[in-house]
């Protein structure tokens, strides 16, 4: 019976989070979420502008400066 207890007590503590001896990690997924469309918005307007920087003038033109 007390073996019982103990692995209840064990799955309640890795469902609370992640412990370690100096800290608890609680991951949250809302605000992984929530990040996502900025993380692509970033990963797509950034190669835009410098394709856009990149094609104002030739690699040859660039190489003679």
């Amino acid at each position: 019976m007390d073996n019982k207890l103990l692995i209840v007590e064990d799955d309640k503590k890795l469902n609370d989070g992640i412990r370690l001896a100096f800290f608890r990690l609680h991951l949250t997924v809302v605000p992984c979420l929530l990040m996502i469309p900025i993380l692509i918005g970033i990963a797509y307007v950034i190669p835009k502008y410098q394709f856009q920087k990149m094609s104002r003038e030739s690699v040859v033109e660039r190489i003679r400066k």
